[in-house]
C-alpha cells in the first residue's frame, strides 16, 4: 500500500526479505562506506525512519553509511507481530547481519536500535557477543521492573491487535503511525491524525478501539511474553542479573540515547545510572538524556536534538 510510495519516494531500495520482513538500503556512494544496520521497531513500520532529510536514515546516508534498514511485517496496520516469538525475530536479525558482513568482507558492523527492537538487541547480544562494533540504543528497554510508560498499551496487546485488523483496513499506516506511535512528536499531529481516523473508520469503531486499548493493556503479544521470559529464564526475575547476563562478552560501543519528556517509554527504564550492571556501563561511549518525546529521530525537532541526532549518524558512520 504504503511501501513503494515511502521507501521509493526517498531512494531505498530492497535488499533481502520475505513475507514477515523486509531489509530496506540506501547507499551513500561514498567509497569504503561503513554499513550500518537500523532495526525498526516491530510495533510500527519504518517509514518515519526514512521519510524526509532531517531523519536519522538521510542523515546516516549524508555521514558516509551505507544504511541497512529492517522493516517487520508486510505492507499492512496490524501484521507487525503476528505470531512471531521473539527468537524468530533474532533469528531473522543474524540472517540479515551474516549477509551484510559478507558482502563487506568484515566481522563487524554499526547498529541502531530503538524502542522495542532494543530487546532484540539485548536478545541478540545474549547469543552473538561480537557482530556489531558501535551501537546506537534510543529509548531503550533495560528495565522492565521499572516505570515503562505507555509501552504496554495499544499495539503490545493481542486483543487490540485483532480489533484493528478487523476495523481499519482501510485506514493508511502514516495515520495510524502518527496517532497511536507517535503521540510525543507535536500535539497537532496527533490531534489531525486522530481526526483522520475518525474519518476514514467512523467514530463508533474509533471509540471501540480507545476501550479496548484501555480494558486488555495488561494483556502483551507473543514477541513481548517471550521477550520477558528469554530475558528471565537465567535470573529468575533479577532484572539486574539479566542485563549482565546479556551483555557479558559484548565487544560493542553503545551510545545510548533517552528522551526525557518520553511517555511511550519512560526515561527510568532506559538511562543507564551509576547502579547498573558493570557489564553494561563498561559498554557505553556516550549517554545523552535529551529534553524531547519519543521518536525524535523521525523529523526535525529542538535544535538540541538535531546536534544529537547528527553526532550519533556521524559516531556510527565511521
Amino acid at each position: 500500500m504504503l511501501d513503494k510510495y515511502y521507501f521509493g519516494k526517498f531512494g531505498w531500495e530492497k535488499y533481502m526479505g520475505d513475507n514477515s520482513y523486509r531489509v530496506m538500503v540506501k547507499k551513500s556512494g561514498k567509497k569504503n562506506a561503513k554499513p550500518v544496520l537500523a532495526v525498526y521497531s516491530p510495533i510500527t513500520r519504518g517509514y518515519a525512519f526514512i521519510w524526509g532529510k532531517d531523519t536519522l536514515g538521510q542523515q546516516l546516508v549524508d555521514s558516509g553509511a551505507d544504511v541497512y534498514l529492517i522493516d517487520w511485517g508486510d505492507d499492512g496496520i496490524s501484521s507487525n507481530n503476528g505470531d512471531n516469538g521473539a527468537m524468530d525475530y533474532v533469528d531473522r536479525i543474524k540472517v540479515v547481519v551474516e549477509a551484510i558482513k559478507a558482502e563487506y568482507k568484515v566481522e563487524q558492523i554499526n547498529g541502531f536500535f530503538l524502542c522495542a527492537s532494543t530487546v532484540f538487541a539485548q536478545l541478540y547480544f545474549k547469543q552473538h557477543k561480537k557482530d556489531f562494533k558501535r551501537v546506537g540504543m534510543y529509548d531503550a528497554l533495560y528495565y522492565f521492573n521499572r516505570d515503562i510508560g505507555q509501552t504496554y498499551t495499544i499495539m503490545f496487546t493481542e486483543p487490540v491487535t485483532k480489533f484493528v485488523e478487523k476495523n481499519f483496513k482501510e485506514v493508511s499506516q502514516y495515520y495510524v503511525d502518527y496517532a497511536f506511535v507517535l503521540p510525543s512528536v507535536s500535539f497537532f499531529s496527533l490531534m489531525y491524525s486522530n481526526m483522520k481516523i475518525v474519518q476514514e473508520s467512523g467514530l463508533a469503531a474509533y471509540m471501540d478501539f480507545l476501550r479496548l486499548a484501555n480494558d486488555d493493556r495488561w494483556i502483551p503479544s507473543n514477541f513481548w511474553k517471550d521477550a520477558l521470559e528469554y530475558m528471565d529464564q537465567d535470573t529468575q526475575g533479577d532484572i539486574e542479573a539479566g542485563l549482565a547476563h546479556s551483555f557479558k562478552g559484548v565487544e560493542a560501543e553503545i551510545f545510548n540515547i533517552v528522551g526525557d519528556d518520553d511517555i511511550i517509554v519512560k526515561p527510568s527504564t532506559s538511562i543507564i545510572g551509576l547502579d547498573a550492571p558493570e557489564e553494561l556501563k563498561k559498554l557505553v561511549y556516550k549517554q545523552k538524556v535529551l529534553d524531547t518525546g519519543h521518536f525524535c529521530y523521525a523529523r526535525k525537532c529542538e535544535e538540541k536534538t538535531e546536534e544529537a541526532k547528527k553526532e550519533i549518524a556521524e559516531w556510527l558512520a565511521t
